[in-house]
């Protein structure tokens, strides 16, 4: 169960990193 939990937590952070970064590339472009 706590595999599971791990898997997931790790899984909404690169979500969240990758998000970020397309912001950022976005905000530089403009």
């Amino acid at each position: 169960m706590m595999i599971i939990l791990f898997i997931t937590a790790l899984a909404n952070w690169t979500f969240i990193l990758n998000v970020l970064c397309l912001h950022l590339i976005l905000l530089r472009i403009i």
